[in-house]
Formats: structure tokens, sequence, C-alpha cells
């Protein structure tokens, strides 16, 4: 995967390794600087007002369209991976989880936070799991609820059997406010 360029994706600007006395080794990505910090944090600080919610979700939407182009799906899309930069920009963030679409073989790991995650991807019964653009559309879905309430998707359910009866075997989707 080479490295993706959109006003919002948060943009890489290195890497190194930094080796502890301990023999031990930490990876350190270096990214251009979000000021405002996480999409969860602020929501935390203040309830969004339509405009801004709005705002965010284009700049969510648009990069989540060019990843979808150029065959990339995030995987993980939620409040904690926006970050807003000083100018009130949202950008895409944390593309660890991030894949090229393989059509031949499809993606089958596990990947993401399961109350983002599409019922396809969280269904045991599923065995395989293959991912596709329509996972992130769905995530997308998740992000905009959490920023509409201020809450996030199934806050009263607590384990991930639960979460994974009741989205798939219930189709229990978070109330539309």
């Amino acid at each position: 995967m080479g490295i993706l360029s959109h006003e919002n994706i948060v943009s890489f600007e290195g890497a190194c390794i930094e080796r502890k006395r301990d023999d031990e080794s930490v990876f350190i990505i270096v990214s251009e600087l979000m000021e405002k910090g996480s999409l969860k944090v602020l929501l935390k600080v203040n309830p969004l007002d339509l405009d801004q919610t709005l705002k965010y979700a284009i700049h969510i939407a648009s990069a989540m369209v060019y990843m979808h182009q150029v065959d990339i799906i995030h995987r993980d899309l939620k409040c904690d991976n926006v970050l807003v930069n000083k100018d009130d920009v949202a950008k895409v963030a944390d593309l660890g989880l991030a894949r090229e679409i393989d059509v031949d073989s499809g993606m089958t790991s596990y990947a993401g936070t399961p109350k983002w995650e599409a019922p396809e991807v969280l269904d045991p019964k599923r065995g395989k799991k293959i991912y596709s653009k329509a996972v992130d559309v769905y995530s997308f879905g998740m992000v905009l609820y959490e920023m509409i309430t201020g809450k996030e998707p199934f806050e009263d359910i607590h384990s991930m059997e639960e979460l994974q009866w009741q989205v798939c075997e219930k189709n229990k989707r978070p109330k539309i406010p």
C-alpha cells in the first residue's frame, strides 16, 4: 500500500525506532500535528452543533471516498480515529488496520472495534470474514450516530456475544434521534 495523500487523511511524515536500554525497541510514527485531538475527545467536551456535525461528516466521507477509489478499506472507522486540526478540519487517522482490497482472496482477518463493525463482520456464523467497502460505510453510519448523539453505538451492550446476538440475530441498530 502506497502513502495516501488527501486533505482529510492525517499525513504520514516519517517513522523511527527508539531503542531502550533493556534491548526493547519502540516504533514511532510521526504524523502531522492535529492540535484539537480526536473527535471522540471533542464530543466529550462539547456536543457538536448541526453545522459542525455536517462539516466533519463531509470531511470524513471525503476521506473514505478517496480511500475506496484507490481500493483501500479503513476497517476501523470511529470517532477515536478522526482527528481535528487547529483549522477545524477533520482527518481520518490510524490506518494501521487499513488494507488494499484483494478481489481474488478477500480479506479475512478480524479487525476493528466491535460496536462500529458491520453485521457481516460481527456474525460468528459467517465463518470466513470478507471485507468490502460496505464495512466502512456501516462504520461511518456509527460515527454519524456518535456525532449526533454524543453517545457510542450500543452503549447498553457490554459483551461481544450480546453484541453479536443483538446486531446479527435481532437486527438491532442504534435509534436515530
